[in-house]
């Protein structure tokens, strides 16, 4: 799992948000946040996000407002292993 502000919209179309998705499917990894993370006034910007390449494990994920910051919170939950 590799998760953070990246800093990189990809609702956008960027040669940064290109090379992002490039370097995901090089690494085989996916990224599984998929609502605007950022919302301001003037803007909505997906750059909070979450890449797994174990998404078969992956129960719920998504996006959640708070009035910590101007970035939501992105979460994902996880299957555990076998008790």
């Amino acid at each position: 799992m590799l998760l953070g502000n990246f800093n990189i919209d990809l609702l956008g179309k960027s040669t940064a948000n290109r090379l992002l998705k490039s370097f995901a499917i090089e690494l085989d990894i996916k990224q599984i946040i998929d609502k605007p993370t950022r919302i301001t006034e003037h803007s909505r910007t997906l750059i909070d996000l979450i890449f797994i390449n174990i998404d078969h494990r992956i129960v719920q994920s998504g996006v959640l407002q708070t009035s910590l910051s101007d970035h939501s919170l992105v979460f994902c939950v996880m299957k555990a292993g076998v008790p």
